[in-house]
């Protein structure tokens, strides 16, 4: 049984959504046939005019068969359209999307092609989403929802990254890595790349983390509330290194 021909992937993270695309992609179309069977239109545009040329160029490279290549995947990328209020108040934007809602129900895709539309935002009650809806429960179409990151799973993932890295990273070092660097996937992946480079692949220490890793604004506070408590001026300046680079505003320093 062929899968969904329409399927629309939000995520509020776009590291998550980047990473769940990735693997979208790769399953509709395989590395070796992207040049002929993959279609990419930027959507991440604002001018109305801009919006309704992208609607138009999806809607015309879904009935375009692409050479050498008997599917083709059309790619909606990173939709911006329901995230501003002034595109959202622009009539001639309300009936390019009205006009290509309708097509994808009827007469929709046709047999062979494939759309995948994502975005980080777009709201339940439009007719975008509507629509995927309705093709979900026509089982021609599916919406992946991908969770905001958590501190629940954020453990879970930096076990899983480290183990792509090839380092190996035991659960409580985890767990003090988590703490420092917080939970958002994509500073998670990139300070679990610097520790890889620090530890040359053996396996980390909570001294590595702490000697290594950035903290989250947040936390550091309290970091360099200790560290200048304890008198460690190079601890402090470290400390205050990393905040600079985060380009946290002065006052904030000053006050703490």
């Amino acid at each position: 049984m062929a899968g969904p021909s329409a399927i629309l992937v939000v995520s509020p993270d776009d590291f998550l959504l980047s990473q769940k695309t990735k693997e979208m992609l790769d399953a509709l179309v395989p590395e070796e046939n992207r040049m002929f069977g993959l279609e990419i239109v930027d959507c991440a545009v604002d001018t109305v005019d801009a919006c309704v040329q992208a609607l138009r160029k999806v809607q015309g490279s879904l009935v375009q068969q692409g050479f050498f290549s008997e599917s083709k995947t059309v790619w909606m990328r990173d939709i911006a359209f329901f995230d501003s209020l002034r595109l959202q108040k622009s009539e001639m934007l309300a009936d390019a999307i009205e006009a290509f809602c309708g097509w994808l129900r009827d007469p929709g895709i046709p047999e062979g092609f494939t759309l995948l539309a994502t975005s980080t935002s777009i709201p339940k009650t439009v007719r975008f989403y509507k629509t995927f809806e309705f093709l979900a429960k026509q089982k021609t179409g599916e919406i992946v929802s991908v969770p905001p990151p958590s501190e629940k799973d954020a453990i879970e993932r930096a076990l899983e990254v480290a183990k792509g890295l090839g380092l190996p990273l035991s659960k409580p070092v985890a767990a003090a890595f988590v703490a420092r660097v917080g939970y958002a996937p994509r500073e998670l992946v990139s300070e679990l790349e610097k520790l890889a480079v620090y530890t040359g692949g053996k396996a980390p220490t909570n001294d590595d983390v702490e000697a290594v890793c950035t903290m989250n604004a947040g936390g550091e506070f309290w970091d360099l509330t200790d560290a200048f408590g304890q008198h460690d001026l190079a601890k402090t300046i470290k400390v205050l290194h990393n905040l600079y680079e985060k380009r946290l505003e002065p006052i904030m320093l000053v006050m703490q």
